[in-house]
């Protein structure tokens, strides 16, 4: 594996764990001694960020982690200038794992510390009921999961139901859940941000899980952490979408 796709998937992890401390210790098993994390992630992001590796929504997301990880730590890169900006208010991610390459699945260097993997098993939704504003019980799927940094949003679970031809969906039960508790919340209920929107606050430090409860599958995990956004320090936000399966 190439340093910097090693480089990637450390900041991937972090952006999932929050875990800053770990992704250096991971770093440092596959860099020279001596050599500073996150001067080392800045040098990678600039490799990947001058490739068509930011022409790909989900490989974009893990530069904007890769961005965040160092200029946490003052450092800066060319990938400051060469990646696109983007609107945070337009952009999906549609896939949470690394997007697949032509070549053979690459093996990380050796680390003091494993790669955790990062596509988490999801629990069967329990038996379907229906939901307010549906006459009929109706599957839904998790189309997109992304991290966003806003310092005007910082940790914010933002969610979006639509049909899918993107009309929004009002009246729709979703579901947090973490360690010891849950929370229930409806879309629609600020109808200035679209029919099928809704938010929740999270808090740093908890791991969440999301789901429509009875109509859908769970999320991967996905918690809150520090991000740094046009050079204010925040904690990071998530964006949701769920779209009906047929």
């Amino acid at each position: 594996m190439r340093s910097e796709e090693y480089a990637a998937l450390v900041a991937q992890a972090w952006s999932v764990d929050g875990d800053r401390a770990r992704a250096r210790e991971r770093l440092a098993a596959a860099i020279p001694t001596g050599i500073d994390a996150a001067r080392h992630m800045a040098e990678m992001a600039c490799r990947l960020a001058s490739t068509d590796y930011v022409n790909d929504p989900g490989d974009l997301r893990i530069l904007r982690s890769m961005q965040n990880f160092y200029q946490m730590e003052g450092q800066r890169s060319c990938a400051d200038t060469l990646l696109p900006a983007l609107d945070n208010e337009a952009v999906l991610l549609l896939d949470s794992s690394p997007s697949p390459r032509p070549s053979a699945t690459p093996v990380p260097p050796p680390s003091k510390t494993p790669l955790p993997t990062l596509t988490l098993a999801t629990r069967s939704a329990s038996t379907s009921q229906p939901t307010p504003g549906e006459t009929s019980v109706r599957r839904f799927e998790l189309a997109g999961l992304g991290v966003f940094c806003d310092a005007d949003r910082p940790a914010k679970l933002a969610v979006y139901v639509q049909e899918r031809d993107g009309r929004g969906i009002a009246a729709m039960a979703l579901r947090v859940r973490w360690q010891g508790g849950e929370d229930r919340f409806f879309s629609g209920l600020r109808p200035e941000r679209g029919q099928g929107f809704a938010d929740f606050t999270i808090e740093p430090g908890v791991q969440y899980v999301l789901d429509m409860p009875g109509l859908s599958d769970d999320s991967p995990a996905f918690g809150s952490a520090e991000c740094v956004d046009a050079g204010v320090r925040t904690m990071r936000s998530w964006r949701a979408l769920f779209r009906p399966v047929n």
